[in-house]
């Protein structure tokens, strides 16, 4: 498996992945294009990783209007801790493609293993990585958002994706 510097498993080689992943009794889903994989005002204590195929965090509000939040492709991290403080009350995320999810329960990435494996902290920096990366686009976004004309919009937008 070929890793970037913001993929879950940087520095973690291919044979401690997959002892990692037994672990932390990791676990994979598929889902058909348009199902929804999960609401994010359940009781949850974990991540999952879009392995396959894509699938988009929408926010609906009760008039019946729908926001994509992100748009996620393989190799990303969602989660209820990416959105703490958001109100999760109508947030879902829903297969746009047919995918895969690999589950992580919460509590084996936070607590060490007994056996205090060193690929186990190159996780957790990892995952601190992925969650700063997310940070910046959102702020890179309201940044945008905030702006008081379309022109401004677009000309922050654009300095920021450069």
């Amino acid at each position: 498996m070929n890793t970037t510097k913001h993929d879950l498993f940087y520095g973690i080689k291919e044979s401690e992945q997959s002892e990692m992943l037994k672990c932390f009794n990791s676990y994979t889903r598929s889902y058909s294009a348009g199902k929804v994989i999960c609401f994010f005002d359940e009781p949850d204590a974990g991540i999952g990783i879009v392995e396959e195929g894509e699938a988009c965090i929408i926010h609906s509000l009760s008039n019946g209007s729908q926001t994509i939040l992100e748009h996620l492709k393989p190799g990303d991290l969602f989660g209820q801790m990416f959105y703490y403080h958001a109100n999760r009350e109508n947030i879902t995320l829903e297969a746009s493609k047919k995918c895969t999810i690999r589950y992580i329960d919460y509590q084996h990435i936070v607590k060490r293993c007994i056996k205090s494996c060193q690929h186990h902290s190159q996780l957790v920096s990892n995952i601190l990585m992925m969650v700063s990366d997310k940070t910046k686009d959102i702020c890179e976004h309201l940044e945008a958002v905030s702006q008081r004309s379309i022109r401004d919009k677009l000309m922050t937008y654009f300095e920021t994706h450069s």
